[in-house]
């Protein structure tokens, strides 16, 4: 088994995160609300375990209820 990437935290992960979230103007990228504070989330594409990265090319600004009724 391949190793997989780490999950970021702390600000190396806030800074993708805001990235993310200009990029994408603070809108849900599966539902269209705006974002706004803790809701304002960034989602992996293809998930860390599934071989993705932290990478803008894999994130996409989600809001809390659509990050978390996805899955892997």
């Amino acid at each position: 088994m391949a190793d997989r990437t780490p999950r970021l935290r702390g600000k190396e992960w806030d800074t993708l995160r805001i990235a993310t979230l200009n990029r994408d103007g603070w809108t849900c990228a599966y539902c269209g609300k705006h974002l706004e504070g803790k809701d304002a989330q960034a989602d992996h594409i293809l998930a860390l375990e599934n071989g993705g990265e932290n990478a803008l090319y894999n994130l996409v600004a989600a809001c809390g209820k659509c990050n978390g009724t996805k899955s892997d």
